[in-house]
């Protein structure tokens, strides 16, 4: 419908500024149904939804986050209502995990 075309238009627009042609089409879908359920205008939301996460990113040291892998959080924190920054933690504890544990692995090899 309308506001599917809309958000479509506005978030084609965002990958162009930001230059991100590595988005796959899966990511595109879950960042696209992430400002579907977002209930606020399409033009600001995606901006909107890009200035956080990237503020969240910055702010909590994953910065080897794949952008690809943003779409996923995105998806994630619309469809479970929380906030961006709660589900970024869960990732950044995620991957401080993973990195000790291949330290861990590495050294009884």
């Amino acid at each position: 419908g309308l506001m599917g075309a809309q958000i479509l238009s506005a978030l084609v627009g965002e990958v162009v500024q930001r230059d991100l042609y590595f988005f796959d089409a899966r990511a595109l879908t879950n960042i696209a149904w992430a400002y579907a359920h977002h209930l606020q205008g399409p033009n600001n939301m995606v901006a909107g939804l890009f200035a956080r996460l990237d503020e969240e990113v910055m702010r909590r040291g994953v910065g080897n986050l794949k952008l690809a892998e943003m779409s996923v959080i995105a998806w994630a924190f619309a469809k479970t209502g929380q906030h961006e920054g709660e589900v970024l933690s869960a990732v950044h504890d995620k991957m401080l995990f993973e990195a000790s544990y291949e330290r861990y692995s590495g050294q009884n090899l």
